[in-house]
């Protein structure tokens, strides 16, 4: 398992290689303004509008109680799982970076789930056979989906992987023994990629495949990033079965 790969905003056709093999792929020199980062979204697909609106910009705040806002560490996860189809792309600019720590970590879901699936048959049944419910408690109301975490299709490209530690109800407990697996397997160091992020950097995930979380922030500094999501047609959907 090599780095994650690195191509100039230019550099389309490679950017759409890396998505494609790897899951993710890191973008340089991009300018460090809202314009900057919807014009690489523009480039990967159609933007996305969410509850957090069509982008945002995220600063962090030691003092915050929300995880994504403070500082400590984030487990391994996809985002928005409790939408009824999650955004196949995640953008996260780095605007500027934290002094110490905050290193964006990276597991591909669908190596992950491949061995499960040939090493722990009763796990993989769970996955893609239990319904569980991802929740958001939002300012405007709770949003939330139920439904198997692993969503495979009849062909043998289609594949949504949902993995979020923090956000699922289950009374279920297989379900939640195999959620656990999956969190326990993706802190493993051995199938985690960490990326460090400078300014001009932006980080591309495919959200239906790589879980990214982040290593503890022990010096933000003026950590700041913006960030949206994007969703896509053509060969960025190409998803391979584990």
């Amino acid at each position: 398992m090599g780095p994650v790969p690195r191509h100039t905003v230019a550099d389309e056709s490679a950017i759409e290689t890396a998505l494609v093999h790897e899951g993710a792929v890191v973008v340089t020199g991009v300018d460090t303004t809202r314009a900057g980062l919807l014009g690489l979204a523009h480039r990967l697909g159609r933007v996305r509008p969410t509850h957090y609106g069509s982008d945002w910009e995220l600063a962090t705040d030691p003092a915050s109680p929300h995880l994504v806002e403070g500082a400590a560490g984030l487990r391994p996860h996809t985002d928005l799982p409790y939408a009824p189809i999650p955004p196949r792309r995640q953008v996260l600019l780095c605007v500027e970076p934290a002094r110490a720590g905050g290193a964006n970590i990276l597991v591909d879901g669908w190596a992950l789930l491949s061995e499960l699936r040939q090493t722990d048959p009763a796990t993989w049944s769970a996955l893609v056979g239990a319904a569980v419910t991802f929740v958001l408690d939002s300012v405007g109301g709770p949003l939330y989906r139920t439904g198997p975490p692993v969503e495979v299709g009849d062909g043998a490209a289609s594949m949504l992987v949902r993995h979020a530690p923090d956000l699922v109800r289950t009374d279920d407990g297989e379900a939640r023994a195999a959620l656990d697996a999956v969190t326990a397997l993706s802190l493993e160091p051995s199938r985690q990629r960490l990326v460090e992020l400078g300014a001009g950097d932006a980080l591309v995930v495919d959200n239906h495949r790589t879980l990214h979380g982040r290593t503890p922030i022990t010096d933000p500094g003026r950590r700041r990033l913006l960030g949206c999501y994007v969703d896509t047609s053509g060969p960025g959907t190409s998803r391979s079965r584990p």
